[in-house]
């Protein structure tokens, strides 16, 4: 009887975290968006500026919490379905354009052909990708390419390959 009622408990916390994080991310995403832009094109002073970075950081440090909570509160059974990863990487794309644009990086999609879906869980892939670029963006060279790869395998599959030409993880770590 314990354990159905924690799972019910689970179950409510997975709904309401999934209703909860896009009327939540979203808006943050835009926020962050248009700080970006407004310190990229309007002259600042540095007391401005400074609060518009403290303005982008705690936007990723809000959107990062939210990310964990819904790791949390997500059901552990991942939904397996057919998912077109361009279409994901192209919603990504959209969301963190002002950082492409600040370091004027081009975001380039290279998909094998004959490979359109990839069966995932659209969501896990989502969020996946999402780390994976916007570190690729974080420490890819001002005005490289953040490459995307999908490349078909043996036996079906496929493997998704983000690249930049960062430093890369130091050989201690």
């Amino acid at each position: 009887r314990l354990l159905e009622v924690e799972a019910r408990h689970r179950r409510e916390l997975s709904q309401a975290a999934a209703g909860l994080a896009p009327e939540t991310r979203n808006p943050l995403g835009l926020i962050r968006g248009w700080t970006q832009r407004l310190l990229e094109d309007e002259p600042q002073d540095p007391d401005r500026e400074e609060h518009a970075r403290a303005v982008i950081e705690e936007c990723d440090r809000v959107t990062a919490r939210i990310n964990q909570f819904l790791a949390f509160a997500r059901p552990c059974d991942p939904v397996i379905e057919p998912v077109d990863p361009r279409q994901i990487v192209a919603e990504l794309a959209v969301i963190l354009q002002p950082d492409l644009e600040d370091k004027r990086l081009r975001l380039r999609v290279e998909a094998a052909s004959g490979v359109a879906q990839i069966q995932a869980d659209r969501e896990l892939l989502r969020q996946a990708l999402f780390n994976l670029i916007q570190n690729a963006v974080a420490f890819a060279p001002q005005g490289d390419t953040v490459t995307i790869s999908l490349v078909g395998e043996p036996g079906g599959r496929c493997r998704l390959d983000v690249a930049d030409r960062g430093p890369g993880v130091p050989p201690e770590s």
